[in-house]
């Protein structure tokens, strides 16, 4: 919490105290400390909105123990597996040997599970939930419903090879995991490239993992995770109910959209191999993927964010964005060396000759005196961006309607920070200013989501082959 801090012995013993409790220690430290009126009227105004405003929703999540738990769960037992490593291999025995075996990992209380189950009467779903008293109640919706395709398990995620045999789950649901934050705990998330990993022993050729959270820096992460894994990504999408409103939601999911939450979902295909890993590793804290604009504190994540007030806001405030000149062509490529591999950066002599024709069109972001990011590209009245662009400088046109975007540079450092969507923002700025009709630039797959987020439509499939790569065509008109 920004602001006072109590010693270290009494904030460890407030981890598991009641939000208004906290409220109170907070505001009886600050009155025997010293401090203007005002500033602890203020002060304990702030820690009252800051947590109280949340104390509603976590307590309607905090879950308790059912009464008669034990005697419900037995009157369930049609569809509760007991002792899931005994089926190992054998799952379809339940239902039907040749349908298709589906698995959610954390079902909660059981409302995807029961409406996914009945939407789809053909497949198996196996659902795995460690809480007893929300497997409970998931188990109870089941019976209910008369569902004979569904089947509940009690226990750990992390024991899922214990429990299925190799190539035996067609699909994996992974809805709204806890994001575990803090560096030291990514290794808990689901979406952590080690639990990947595993989960592509049980998949059968071709399966896939769908993934839901209301958690970008999550989504964010595990967006690397899934590529390092060994996984295509499909269908990725920062906004899921304004694409897809009749989607079958979770409980959460219905709370967050209620609220006007944004929901991520993307689609992981498995690959037939895991790639060797390229550039350096993701960072692991969940704080290194806020984006600039966050539409709410995700679930789970406020005690992080409000303790590292300084580190989120205004990195990048006292930095400047200037054009480039001729002298800044040594920084430029080392930038664009670091950010690309050798088959697809832009050459010295390269960017040197884009200086000495359109030096206006660099966009260049500077931390004191240190270059730290840059985008590019020429001006052109071709609609499309193509290959012979990159290294022919005499196509540019200074009054060309589309202003093209060769790359988008942040040094290692410096990214997950906000510096290439405020380039980027300025490049769309001074563009529109301009009076041209719009922006072009190519992407990986991996990327397009990260673009839509500035208003970029994806075109699909390039004809670029720039760097021996796969490239889509994206385009922001004004």
């Amino acid at each position: 919490t920004p602001g006072l801090l109590l010693p270290k012995q009494a904030r460890y013993q407030l981890r598991n105290t009641r939000l208004k409790n906290r409220v109170l220690l907070y505001s009886i430290a600050w009155e025997n400390s010293r401090g203007d009126c005002c500033e602890k009227r203020r002060y304990c105004g702030m820690i009252r909105r800051e947590i109280l405003k949340n104390e509603m929703r976590l307590n309607a999540v905090r879950m308790r123990r059912k009464k008669n738990r034990g005697p419900r769960m037995e009157r369930c037992a049609a569809v509760w597996e007991k002792d899931p490593y005994a089926v190992r291999g054998r799952w379809r025995e339940r239902f039907r040997e040749d349908c298709p075996l589906y698995l959610e990992l954390g079902c909660g209380k059981g409302r995807f599970t029961v409406e996914t189950a009945a939407a789809c009467p053909d497949a198996l779903f196996v659902a795995v939930e460690r809480v007893p008293d929300a497997l409970l109640l998931a188990m109870e919706r089941a019976v209910e419903r008369g569902l004979d395709n569904v089947v509940f398990v009690c226990d750990d995620a992390a024991r899922l090879e214990e429990m299925f045999a190799p190539g035996e789950v067609d699909r994996m649901y992974i809805n709204f995991c806890d994001p575990w934050p803090s560096k030291k705990h990514a290794k808990r998330r689901l979406t952590f490239e080690k639990f990947l990993l595993s989960y592509r022993n049980i998949l059968s050729e071709g399966g896939a993992i769908e993934f839901k959270t209301d958690n970008r820096p999550l989504f964010d992460f595990s967006l690397t995770q899934f590529v390092r894994a060994g996984y295509r990504l499909t269908q990725v999408t920062n906004d899921l109910h304004r694409e897809r409103p009749d989607v079958i939601m979770t409980d959460y999911e219905a709370r967050f959209a209620a609220e006007g939450v944004k929901i991520n979902r993307c689609v992981a295909e498995k690959l037939p191999a895991v790639p060797e890993p390229e550039g350096e590793p993701p960072k692991l804290s969940l704080l290194d993927y806020l984006p600039e604009e966050l539409d709410h504190i995700p679930y789970g994540m406020e005690d992080i964010i409000a303790q590292n007030q300084t580190r989120i806001i205004g990195r990048t405030d006292a930095m400047t964005i200037r054009a480039a000149a001729p002298e800044d062509a040594r920084a430029l490529a080392e930038v664009e060396a670091a950010c690309f591999p050798p088959a697809e950066a832009a050459t010295a002599e390269e960017i040197a000759a884009r200086l000495a024709v359109y030096p206006d069109r660099f966009w260049l972001l500077l931390d004191g005196e240190k270059l730290v990011g840059f985008v590019d590209g020429m001006a052109s009245d071709d609609p499309h961006l193509r290959d012979e662009m990159y290294a022919d400088a005499a196509l540019h046109r200074p009054e060309g309607d589309w202003q093209m975007i060769f790359g988008v540079n942040t040094l290692p450092g410096y990214r997950r920070q906000g510096c290439a969507g405020r380039l980027l923002r300025r490049a769309v700025a001074d563009t529109r200013a301009e009076g041209r009709k719009g922006l072009v630039l190519t992407c990986k797959e991996e990327m397009i989501h990260y673009y839509e987020r500035f208003g970029f439509v994806n075109e699909g499939l390039s004809d670029s082959v720039h760097g021996g790569a796969e490239w889509y065509e994206m385009r922001l008109t004004f």
